[in-house]
């Protein structure tokens, strides 16, 4: 390596630093960040599929026929409207917790529904691609270089460093 450019001192130590500004490298993990949560999105979309759909309604509503639930309570589930508690006070045990597990299977299909939808338009595949090019612009504003810096003075070295 040269001599330090300002001291004259051969005590060059190579350093790892960004390439750009701080703002720069700010909005570099901003972007990475923003990226990140897209494929999470995206990942979420792919675990949630394969909802039984029309299917697993119809065994929700016939387990609740089958327990003896009141057919007003059952439609009030199904069409997602509040079920009082003057209603589930009249309801034994077992039928209010088959009320309160046939609205979180009607809850969840709804989410799933929502979740498989939102992936498999074409306004996901347009966030998808605008997701790796942000990741790929913010990857490439943090990225860091190797420099000489000269430990007596603090001073950074011209050129590139060698690895």
């Amino acid at each position: 390596m040269s001599p330090c450019p300002s001291c004259n001192s051969a005590h060059l130590v190579l350093r790892r630093v960004y390439r750009r500004g701080s703002l720069a490298v700010f909005f570099g993990y901003c972007l990475l960040l923003s990226s990140s949560l897209v494929g999470v999105l995206g990942t979420m979309g792919v675990v949630a599929t394969g909802s039984d759909g029309d299917f697993g309604a119809a065994r929700t509503r016939s387990a609740l026929e089958a327990a003896g639930v009141p057919e007003q309570v059952a439609e009030e589930v199904f069409t997602r409207q509040e079920v009082f508690e003057t209603e589930l006070s009249s309801l034994g045990e077992a039928q209010r917790r088959l009320v309160r597990e046939a609205q979180m299977a009607v809850a969840d299909s709804g989410a799933r529904d929502t979740i498989e939808r939102f992936t498999g338009g074409n306004g996901f595949r347009a966030l998808v691609v605008a997701a790796v090019t942000s990741g790929l612009l913010g990857w490439i504003l943090v990225r860091k270089e190797r420099v000489a810096q000269c430990s007596s003075c603090g001073a950074f070295a011209p050129g590139r460093a060698a690895s």
